[in-house]
């Protein structure tokens, strides 16, 4: 981030992923396709475990370690009992894909 900061040169797409600012560059025709195939991929996992995890970060902007640590804590205790925390867990012990229904 400093070099960026400090040397002010144009930054390409391809440089961008390059250093972790984006998670992937796609052409232009193909964006659509990876969209979609992204959003399947989040859909078809543990939802609410993902609403979790992305209240999380949200709220860590202005909390402090102890509290953002509290929460999440607080959290995991709740989406640790839902009906596809356990399907992940038994999904994985019997070396299969888990079938998440969003519960």
């Amino acid at each position: 981030a400093l070099e960026l900061m400090l040397l002010n040169e144009p930054l390409t797409a391809e440089r961008a992923e390059d250093i972790g600012l984006v998670r992937q560059v796609v052409d232009d025709a193909k964006l659509m396709f990876e969209a979609l195939t992204l959003a399947r991929r989040l859909a078809e996992g543990p939802t609410r475990a993902l609403v979790a995890t992305r209240l999380l970060i949200e709220e860590s902007e202005h909390a402090t370690y102890e509290a953002q640590f509290r929460r999440e804590i607080e959290l995991q205790a709740v989406v640790r009992k839902t009906a596809d925390a356990i399907e992940g867990r038994n999904a994985f012990v019997e070396k299969r894909k888990a079938k998440f229904a969003g519960r």
